[in-house]
This record gives C-alpha cells, sequence and structure tokens, in this order.
C-alpha cells in the first residue's frame, strides 16, 4: 500500500498539478497586490533557470527495457530528517519574507517576493520533474516541509484582534 501511495503521489502528474495549483496561488497573490512587474521577473527568472537546469544537467542514461524495474527508493532516518528540517526553516523565513513584502509600502520588496516564489515555484517543479525516483521523494519531502513551516508561520502571526461589528457598541 505504501509503494502504491509512494507512486501515486511522486508521479509525474501529481507533480505537474502540484506546481500548476501554487502557479494559481502565486499569480492570485501578485495580482490582487497589483505587482505585475515582479510577476513577469519571476516567469522570466523561472524560465531561465529550467533552460539553465536543462543545459547543466546531462542527459539521463538509456535504460534498458528487458531490465526488471530498480527496487523503490529508501531513506534513512538522516535522509529524511535533513529535508524536513530544511524545508520547515525555509517554509516559516519565506513566509515572513511574503507578509514583509505584503505589508510594506515598498512596491520593489513586494516585486521581488513576488518574483522569488514565482521563479522558486517553477524551478521547483522542473527540478523534481528530472531527478531520479531517490531525490524526488527527498525534494517532495523538502516541499511538504516547506508547506508546513509556512503554515505555522501563518498561524502563529495572525492577528487575534476582531473589529466591531458595525452598529454595535463595544466599550
Amino acid at each position: 500500500m505504501g509503494l502504491f501511495l509512494q507512486e501515486i503521489l511522486l508521479s509525474n502528474f501529481m507533480v505537474i498539478v502540484v506546481t500548476i495549483i501554487m502557479v494559481v496561488i502565486i499569480s492570485v497573490w501578485a495580482f490582487r497586490q497589483r505587482e505585475y512587474a515582479g510577476y513577469l521577473l519571476g516567469w522570466l527568472a523561472g524560465i531561465f533557470l529550467m533552460l539553465l537546469l536543462t543545459t547543466l544537467t546531462p542527459p539521463a542514461p538509456v535504460s534498458d527495457p528487458n531490465l526488471p524495474p530498480a527496487p523503490p527508493p529508501s531513506l534513512s532516518f538522516l535522509g529524511l530528517l535533513f529535508p524536513s528540517v530544511v524545508g520547515l526553516v525555509l517554509g516559516f523565513g519565506a513566509l515572513i519574507l511574503t507578509r514583509l513584502g505584503a505589508a510594506s509600502d515598498s512596491r520593489v520588496g513586494r516585486a521581488l517576493t513576488v518574483a522569488l516564489l514565482m521563479s522558486f515555484t517553477l524551478a521547483a517543479g522542473y527540478i523534481i520533474l528530472l531527478t531520479t525516483a531517490a531525490l524526488r521523494a527527498s525534494l517532495a519531502i523538502f516541499a511538504l516541509a516547506f508547506a508546513i513551516g509556512a503554515l505555522i508561520n501563518f498561524i502563529l502571526t495572525r492577528s487575534t484582534f476582531r473589529p466591531p461589528l458595525p452598529g454595535r457598541f463595544e466599550p
């Protein structure tokens, strides 16, 4: 059952769907912030990174169809712990940058935040599609921990102040 779930969650289709969802979320946020230049810069930087990775990455070796399929990847404890911790820290930090960029009056900060998030999303999705099954599992763990760190930051830094309802007096 675990192998079946790994095959589904780490499939190319799932990587593409998650990347598209992230691009849509960043796009909606960028358009609400009216950061068109940062959005375009993010796309251009993401495409540049994909072309750079394509140029620098050697082509995959041709596999013999007569050979049995490779065994599923297994991760050690440190292989699981390292991407998890790095993902949590970077996810927490990325949301801090996003909040600072959205809350500031500096359009430069917001534009660079949008560009960074968009280019990171595009490049990360492309890298995951290029990698082997073992590295794909590590990158998926990192991405999941990144999202968890960002959500922890979101929950911890939410404002608990609720403005009073209109027409209701509260001393």
